[in-house]
C-alpha cells in the first residue's frame, strides 16, 4: 500500500527505493574491489613462497653435492693415513683392503668408547698381533728404516694450515703442503666450515689433489 508523504504529492517508497539500491550497489563494488585486492596480495605471496622454495630446493642441492665431496675426500684421507700406518708397521700396502675387513668386522661389535683405532689395531699391543690370519705378515715385515741424514723440516701447523680469516683461499701458502694428518684436520676445522660455499669446493678440489698425489707416491690404489 503507497505511503504518501506528507509535505509533497508521491509515495515515499517510490522516491527512496533509487537510493537505497545505489548505496547497496556501491557497498557492493566496495566489497569485490577489497576481495580483489585481498586475493591479488595472497597470489603475490605465493609467487614469493614458491620462488624461495625453489632457491632452497636449489642451495640444499648444492650443499648435498658438496657433502658429496667432502665424505669423498675424508675416505681418500682416512685411506692414506692408514696407508701410512701399514708402512710404518712394515706391511704391504697391497693388505690394506683385507686388513681394513678384519678391522671393521672386529670393531662392529663393540660400544663406540671401546673401539680402537686403525693404529692401535696394528700396533704392538693390538688385536691385530694375535690374528692367525695376519700373525705371519708381522713376523714377515719389517718397520720401514728412517732415512738417514738431516731430518727435512716439517711445516709448522701455523704455516701448513690454511687461513680461514675472511674466507680467503689464496692466503694458503701454495708451497706449504699438508700432510694428510693436517687435511683431516683442517677438514673438520671451523676455518674450512667457515668457508663461501664456493671457497669450500675450490679448497676441497685444491686437498683432493694434493691428497691423490701423495696417494700415488705412496702407492694407494
Amino acid at each position: 500500500m503507497p505511503t504518501n508523504c506528507p509535505h509533497c504529492d508521491g509515495d515515499i517508497q517510490t522516491a527512496i527505493d533509487p537510493v537505497i539500491k545505489q548505496r547497496l550497489k556501491t557497498q557492493q563494488k566496495k566489497l569485490q574491489s577489497e576481495h580483489t585486492t585481498r586475493l591479488e596480495g595472497q597470489q603475490r605471496e605465493i609467487e614469493l613462497l614458491e620462488r624461495r622454495a625453489g632457491e632452497l630446493a636449489t642451495a640444499a642441492a648444492s650443499v648435498e653435492g658438496l657433502q658429496a665431496e667432502l665424505q669423498g675426500l675424508r675416505a681418500t684421507v682416512q685411506q692414506a693415513e692408514r696407508v701410512e700406518v701399514l708402512r710404518s708397521t712394515g706391511l704391504a700396502t697391497e693388505l690394506l683392503g683385507d686388513i681394513q675387513t678384519l678391522y671393521d668386522s672386529r670393531q662392529a661389535g663393540k660400544p663406540e668408547g671401546e673401539r680402537s683405532s686403525f693404529a692401535d689395531f696394528l700396533g704392538p699391543d693390538g688385536e691385530a698381533r694375535g690374528m692367525v690370519l695376519l700373525a705371519h705378515h708381522f713376523a714377515a715385515g719389517q718397520p720401514a728404516e728412517q732415512p738417514t741424514g738431516a731430518p727435512a723440516v716439517a711445516p709448522s701447523r701455523a704455516q701448513a694450515l690454511p687461513n680461514g680469516n675472511g674466507g680467503a683461499i689464496g692466503q694458503t701458502p701454495r708451497a706449504a703442503r699438508l700432510s694428510v694428518s693436517q687435511v683431516q684436520e683442517y677438514l673438520a676445522s671451523p676455518a674450512f666450515r667457515q668457508l663461501p660455499m664456493a671457497d669450500q669446493r675450490s679448497k676441497l678440489a685444491e686437498l683432493k689433489g694434493q691428497v691423490a698425489a701423495e696417494s700415488r707416491g705412496t702407492g694407494i690404489p
